[in-house]
């Protein structure tokens, strides 16, 4: 483990904030900004090999299908509770998120050649078009709950609605 001395001397923390603008999330901004130097040279060499791969990727005039990604984490665990309630713009944020999910998984697929330990990565991403699928035949863009969504949700939206 460096000293914090020896970091601040190296003025690491400013290497980070320079890092952390280009993070496309708050919470990605809040992980590069509290990282520390590895130790151990096997993940040294694990995370670099990520990072050349990924710009690899980027070299060859790829973009990654990113877009803003909302947090989520308070949302997920509601979802897990038994008898617990999300409203149609949660699910909708979900949704979206899974999309974003599956996209990335897609596009590091696609380029395996360049990047094949970013892949091997990307297979813990959840994809799952049925689950899309589900959502999209419920609620709507706008996160309203479809008219012809079901018999029973058309009933509960109507006495909502008086």
């Amino acid at each position: 483990m460096i000293d914090q001395t020896v970091l601040d001397k190296l003025e690491f923390h400013k290497i980070l904030q320079f890092i952390s603008q280009y993070s496309v999330t708050e919470r990605g901004k809040a992980k590069v900004n509290g990282l520390k130097p590895l130790s151990n040279i096997s993940l040294v060499k694990l995370e670099g090999g990520y990072v050349t791969q990924a710009k690899e990727i980027l070299i060859s005039q790829h973009s990654p299908p990113f877009e803003f990604i909302p947090d989520l984490d308070a949302t997920i665990s509601q979802s897990r509770i038994d008898g617990a309630l999300l409203d149609s713009r949660k699910i909708l944020e979900i949704f979206r998120l899974a999309v974003i999910s599956r996209n990335i998984f897609q596009f590091l697929k696609k380029y395996s050649d360049l990047a094949p330990d970013l892949h091997k990565l990307s297979e813990s991403l959840f994809v799952d078009k049925v689950f899309e699928h589900h959502i999209t035949k419920i609620i709507n863009e706008n996160g309203d709950v479809k008219d012809n969504a079901s018999t029973k949700l058309s009933e509960i939206k109507k006495e909502m609605n008086l």
